[in-house]
């Protein structure tokens, strides 16, 4: 989650422009379609916060987990002084 790390703090619309493009073309590029198609859902149901660096670490520390989640996996604690640190 380095690009959360980087977003800005308070991005121009420009900017939430650019991170929902990055992320329209990850979820494309992604190698596994299964996947891809998946994270679809996720950010249909969990749209992406692209209104600065905090909620966009937290959006993708959700979503993430909502990934984990439908896998069985161990979730993250999602706490915004580890996301950004």
């Amino acid at each position: 989650h380095a690009l959360a790390a980087d977003y800005p703090e308070q991005p121009t619309v420009v900017e939430q422009a650019q991170g929902l493009n990055w992320l329209r073309a990850f979820i494309h590029l992604y190698p596994c379609q299964l996947c891809s198609r998946e994270f679809v859902e996720v950010c249909s149901d969990l749209p992406p916060r692209l209104s600065g660096r905090e909620d966009y670490a937290m959006w993708w520390c959700e979503a993430h987990n909502r990934v984990r989640a439908d896998l069985s996996q161990s979730l993250r604690r999602c706490e915004k002084h580890e996301l950004i640190a």
